[in-house]
């Protein structure tokens, strides 16, 4: 497999929870939305997560997504522009070893064991994933809504066939805020 990974097919293997955020426009008529296009997504460039797969699984899910809640996809003269974008961030966490569990040792990020005492503090090196939906006014290009989905990935296991339902999943998740309304839950208005 290349170099070049979706990061976001990792997502099914991830033991951390997706923290999904949105925010909107509060003073945009969002009722008035019947139809969509896509924008181009800008280049991140890195090249795990640059690639033409990661595009059509995030296209694909907003699409079904967007079309469920009555919004049409258009080529030429749509009411909002739609577009994505994912980053990715090597971070590290210091973890303990929970005392009362029973193995004593953990794997280290090379799958070799490393010896640990129950109660011992370690660090862990992770990559975060982040994916980014913007909807845009298409008249004034000016941003009305945003929502993002962030969490842990696994890049060597890019390859699993789960990827596509945890890109589903994610996309899904962020959509559930759009359109915000009146009595919108979670949506922060900025």
């Amino acid at each position: 497999m290349p170099r070049s990974v979706l990061f976001m097919i990792a997502l099914a293997a991830c033991s951390s929870p997706m923290r999904v955020r949105s925010g909107a426009d509060p003073h945009f008529d969002f009722a008035a939305l019947k139809s969509y296009g896509w924008l181009p997504s800008p280049d991140a460039g890195d090249p795990r997560i640059h690639d033409e797969r990661l595009e059509q699984r995030v296209k694909r899910a907003a699409d079904a997504a967007l079309q469920a809640k009555g919004y049409r996809l258009v080529t030429e003269g749509a009411d909002f522009m739609v577009r994505y974008y994912a980053v990715l961030a090597d971070r590290t966490t210091v973890e303990r070893l929970n005392a009362s569990f029973d193995y004593d040792g953990v794997w280290n990020p090379d799958f070799g064991p490393q010896a640990m005492r129950p109660g011992e503090e370690y660090s862990r090196p992770y990559t975060q994933g982040t994916l980014v939906l913007d909807i845009l006014d298409t008249h004034s290009r000016r941003l009305i809504w945003r929502a993002s989905a962030q969490t842990e990935v696994d890049l060597r296991k890019a390859a699993s066939d789960q990827g596509t339902r945890v890109v589903r999943e994610a996309v899904d998740t962020m959509l559930k805020e759009f359109p915000p309304g009146a009595k919108a839950q979670g949506a922060e208005a900025w």
